[in-house]
């Protein structure tokens, strides 16, 4: 599992092939990473998914994309922005509600093949 961590990583692709082969076939991965976000960890910050883009570089370091989805809110994105903090679930209008017009989050699972 890598929670919201390949935002933070130089060369993706790299770490995405070295995960693949730790992985067993058969073996999955969980990843998930921010599509909206503010600055920070700066200079270690370097990125922001879709999630088709998180799909692509799944994909193109050799895993199948079992399933893909999103979390948003515009609640969540206007108290972000405006505090630029993180917002608490407390913190937003209840009750909350996932908008994927308005995508905070994405996730991926998926698999190294069986060979």
């Amino acid at each position: 599992m890598v929670s919201q961590t390949l935002e933070h990583l130089h060369d993706v692709p790299r770490a995405l092939r070295g995960l693949w082969g730790r992985l067993k076939p058969g073996g999955f991965l969980f990843a998930s990473c921010p599509a909206l976000s503010i600055p920070h960890m700066e200079p270690f910050h370097f990125a922001s998914f879709t999630p088709t883009g998180l799909a692509a570089a799944l994909e193109a370091s050799g895993f199948e994309v079992a399933e893909l989805g999103l979390w948003g809110n515009a609640d969540y994105a206007r108290q972000l922005f405006a505090t630029r903090a993180w917002p608490s679930f407390r913190d937003l209008a209840q009750p909350v509600e996932n908008d994927p017009m308005v995508p905070a989050g994405v996730w991926a699972l998926a698999m190294r093949p069986l060979e």
